[in-house]
């Protein structure tokens, strides 16, 4: 188990980009990423962690966010990616 944000952050990271190397075409809002995308058993109680790993890499272009109706976001594989 991480012992803190900084690797609990990175793992997040890891098994995004791992999901994303294995469905290249996925869509999903933050709860669908939670559900599907991660490990539940492992990342489960750290939302804060993974809503900063979805703006980190948003912000970077290895995920594109894309606005809903009703103000949810949807995140898709983004340009660069690491």
């Amino acid at each position: 188990m991480p012992t803190d944000g900084a690797d609990r952050r990175e793992r997040i990271r890891d098994a995004i980009r791992d999901y994303l190397r294995a469905h290249a075409f996925a869509a999903d809002t933050w709860e669908g990423i939670v559900k599907s995308w991660l490990p539940s058993f492992e990342f489960a109680d750290a939302p804060e962690h993974i809503h900063a790993v979805l703006e980190e890499m948003t912000r970077k272009r290895w995920l594109r966010a894309h606005s809903l109706p009703g103000g949810r976001i949807l995140y898709t594989r983004g340009d660069e990616q690491p």
